[in-house]
C-alpha cells in the first residue's frame, strides 16, 4: 500500500513540474495580434475598428483554437519592430522582410497568396518581368519588402530609382501625374486605388505570387506552441483566403 501511495506521489510531483516547466501557452495570457492598413485584407478605420478578409481569417482561427486575442492596428515599420521585440505576438505577411526576418517563426504551410503587379499607364511599354525594371523610374509603397524583392530594387547594380509613396492611393496619382512609368503593387489594394484616383486604361502584369503566413514573434513565450495551435485550427477551418484575383 505505501508503495502504490509513493508511486501516486512521484506521479504528482512530476505532473507539477512539466506543468509549471512547459512553456506558456495560449491559455494563460492574450495575444497582441498587430495588422497593416491593407485594403481589402486589413483595413483600419480612424476610429480604430477594424475588419477585412485577413483579419477576418485570423480571428476565426483564433476563437477556433481558443486563443484569447486583442487586434491592433499599426505602421509598418513600427509593426514589424513590434514583432522583433515580441510587444506584438502575432501577424499575417510574407517571408523576406529585412525588419523581422530571423526574429520570427512562421506556419509551415502557406494560407493566403497575393498577386505582386507591375502596373502603367496605357501606351507605357508593359514590364513582364523583375528584371526588365533595371533602368527604370518605379513608385513603389513605402515599407514594403514585396517578398524579399525590395533588394532587387535596391541594389545599385541594376539603376533602379525609387519613388517611394506612403499609400496606394498616392502612388497612383503619381502615376496619372507622371512622375514615373511605372508603380509596383498588389492587385487587390492596387485595383481600389486605380478606381478612387480615376485613371483609365491602366495595364498590368503579374511579376510574381507572394504567399502569406501566420507569423508569431520568436520573443512571444511559448511562441512554437502558440503557432501549432493555431496551424491545426486553421487546418480543421479550411477556410484559407482565395488567391488575390
Amino acid at each position: 500500500m505505501k508503495r502504490v501511495k509513493c508511486i501516486f506521489l512521484l506521479w504528482l510531483i512530476l505532473l507539477a513540474v512539466y506543468v509549471f516547466c512547459s512553456p506558456a501557452v495560449a491559455d494563460d495570457r492574450t495575444y497582441h495580434v498587430g495588422i497593416l492598413d491593407f485594403p481589402p485584407y486589413s483595413v483600419i478605420e480612424k476610429s480604430g475598428a477594424y475588419k477585412g478578409i485577413m483579419v477576418d481569417l485570423m480571428e476565426k482561427v483564433l476563437k477556433h483554437a481558443g486563443i484569447p486575442y486583442t487586434v491592433k492596428g499599426f505602421p509598418q515599420k513600427r509593426l514589424f519592430s513590434n514583432l522583433s521585440t515580441g510587444k506584438t505576438d502575432i501577424y499575417m505577411g510574407t517571408k523576406g522582410v529585412p525588419f523581422y526576418q530571423g526574429k520570427v517563426i512562421f506556419s509551415d504551410f502557406a494560407v493566403a497568396e497575393l498577386d505582386l503587379r507591375v502596373y502603367a499607364r496605357k501606351g507605357t511599354p508593359l514590364i513582364q518581368t523583375i528584371e526588365q525594371l533595371k533602368d527604370k523610374r518605379v513608385i513603389v509603397i513605402m515599407g514594403y519588402g514585396y517578398g524579399g524583392l525590395v533588394r532587387f530594387l535596391k541594389d545599385p547594380v541594376n539603376h533602379i530609382i525609387m519613388d517611394p509613396s506612403h499609400t496606394h492611393t498616392l502612388a497612383f496619382r503619381k502615376l496619372k501625374a507622371k512622375r514615373a512609368d511605372y508603380v509596383l503593387d498588389y492587385r487587390r489594394p492596387a485595383s481600389i486605388a486605380i478606381e478612387e484616383v480615376g485613371i483609365e486604361g491602366v495595364q498590368s502584369h503579374s511579376i510574381s505570387k507572394l504567399s502569406i503566413y501566420f507569423i508569431v514573434s520568436k520573443k512571444t513565450p511559448g511562441a512554437t506552441e502558440l503557432m501549432e495551435r493555431m496551424e491545426k485550427a486553421y487546418k480543421s477551418l479550411i477556410t484559407p483566403i482565395p488567391s488575390t484575383q
